[in-house]
C-alpha cells in the first residue's frame, strides 16, 4: 500500500513539473516573441526618423546652426557651450579660461541648453 501511495505521488509531482515547464516555456516564448516586436517598432523608428531628414543635413549642422544662433542672442552663453560640448573642457577649466567661477558655467550650460533644446524643438523637423 504505501508503495502504491509513494509511486502516485511521484506521479504527480512529475505531472507538475511538466506542467510548470511548460508554463514557464510559453512565458519565455511569449516574452521573446514580444521582445521582437518591441525591436521591430524601434528599429521601424529609427529608419523614419533618418528617412524624414532633409537631404543634406545632419546633427552636427543642427547643433552648429544652433549655436551660431545663440551666438548672436548671448555669446557669453555660446562660447561656454562650445568650450564644453566641442572643445571637452571641464566646467573649472572652462571657468578658469573665462574668468568666472564654476557655478557660473553650470548656470550658463543649463541656460544654454534650455535654449537649444527649445530652439531645436521648433526648428528641427520631428523625431530629429
Amino acid at each position: 500500500m504505501m508503495f502504491w501511495l509513494l509511486l502516485a505521488w511521484c506521479g504527480v509531482a512529475v505531472w507538475l513539473g511538466l506542467a510548470i515547464g511548460r508554463l514557464l516555456r510559453d512565458n519565455r516564448r511569449e516574452n521573446a516573441v514580444a521582445d521582437k516586436c518591441r525591436m521591430q517598432v524601434i528599429r521601424a523608428q529609427r529608419d523614419s526618423r533618418v528617412h524624414d531628414r532633409l537631404p543634406g543635413t545632419d546633427r552636427v549642422t543642427d547643433v552648429h546652426r544652433l549655436l551660431v544662433e545663440l551666438d548672436e542672442v548671448d555669446p557669453r552663453l555660446a562660447k561656454t557651450a562650445t568650450l564644453c560640448w566641442i572643445g571637452g573642457l571641464s566646467r573649472p577649466a572652462i571657468a578658469a579660461s573665462l574668468g568666472t567661477t564654476v557655478e557660473v558655467v553650470e548656470r550658463d550650460l543649463y541656460r544654454a541648453r534650455c535654449m537649444l533644446w527649445n530652439r531645436s524643438a521648433r526648428t528641427l523637423p520631428p523625431g530629429a
